[in-house]
């Protein structure tokens, strides 16, 4: 009796637990209306904050902007990214070219002085061999020496050997001295060289400033007609060297550019326009005027020339 009333009891549980379910899955369906719900408050936040592209770019640290014809194709960051590319790449092309010949330029300065090196490093690279190999006669020969001399110098080295220390010690350090005295003449030979070139661009920046403050004009026209930029600092460069190897002494660039100017004038036939005056242009001769021809009072062009007598008439008429 007890195992019927625990059956019967379980069965009853278990068919009271299907409408117990329910009533606790019951709120679940409201999920949806919150969901579309806040459907239209993104929509309305998305309108609020409309995208809005930025047509400002920069190529070589300059600041630039898309013009108005390009703008209208600009719809999304992408499109927006893609133009301003394209427009980036174009002003950077002229940026590029110069940067292209500058550098070739300088690589045409320098081409020679790399040659040189590359054969000055061969040869250094062949002579490392030769000693490496303890190839002596391949050494000599290579850098010309004689054999004689190499023997000469052999002579000398036992001898010394033979030579008290202290004597010794002498020949070592005149050796030294040698040496150090040629790289104390070859350093001051370098900054000889720069101090010269230092002095040249100087008195060069001397003689353009020179020439723009008192012949300019005169300087173009030359320029133009020689189809060089540099035409006229070169005449008044060579005059003063003329000048100065004549006189012994460096005229001043006033003085030089003043007999240049003179000389075009005279040889060539340029015009000296003092500086900072104005050259009224030439007055156009006037167009020839074509005289009336006074006839009896009818157009001759309308007559009519029948005869011989007619025409003999109208050219006395002319007359």
């Amino acid at each position: 009796m007890e195992l019927e009333n625990q059956t019967n009891s379980t069965s009853a549980e278990a068919s009271a637990a299907p409408e117990s379910a329910p009533a606790q899955t019951a709120p679940a369906p409201a999920a949806p209306e919150s969901a579309s719900a806040a459907t239209p408050a993104q929509g309305e936040a998305a309108a609020t904050t409309a995208w809005t592209p930025d047509f400002k770019f920069k190529v070589m640290d300059k600041e630039h902007e898309i013009p108005e014809l390009y703008r209208p194709l600009i719809k999304d960051e992408n499109t927006l990214k893609e133009i301003r590319r394209l427009h980036e790449q174009a002003l950077g092309v002229p940026h590029l070219e110069a940067s292209r010949d500058e550098f070739k330029n300088k690589y045409a300065q320098a081409a020679p002085r790399l040659q040189e090196y590359e054969r000055v490093e061969q040869r250094l690279n062949k002579l490392s061999h030769f000693v490496q190999n303890q190839d002596f006669g391949s050494f000599f020969s290579e850098l010309k020496i004689p054999r004689e001399a190499v023997l000469m110098w052999v002579k000398q080295e036992l001898e010394a050997q033979e030579l008290p220390p202290h004597v010794r010690q002498q020949v070592e350090q005149s050796r030294q001295l040698a040496s150090q005295k040629w790289e104390a003449e070859q350093e001051l030979q370098y900054y000889r060289q720069q101090a010269e070139e230092g002095l040249r661009q100087t008195r060069l920046g001397m003689i353009d400033q020179a020439i723009t403050s008192q012949a300019s004009d005169i300087a173009s026209q030359f320029n133009d007609r020689m189809q060089n930029p540099l035409a006229f600092r070169e005449a008044v460069i060579n005059k003063g060297l003329q000048i100065q190897q004549a006189t012994g002494q460096a005229p001043a660039p006033e003085q030089v550019i003043e007999m240049v100017k003179s000389d075009l004038v005279r040889l060539m036939g340029l015009q000296n326009v003092p500086q900072g005056t104005v050259v009224a242009p030439q007055a156009q001769a006037a167009p020839p005027v074509i005289p009336a021809i006074k006839g009896s009072g009818a157009s001759p062009v309308k007559k009519k020339v029948t005869s011989l007598a007619d025409l003999k008439k109208m050219a006395n008429e002319l007359q």
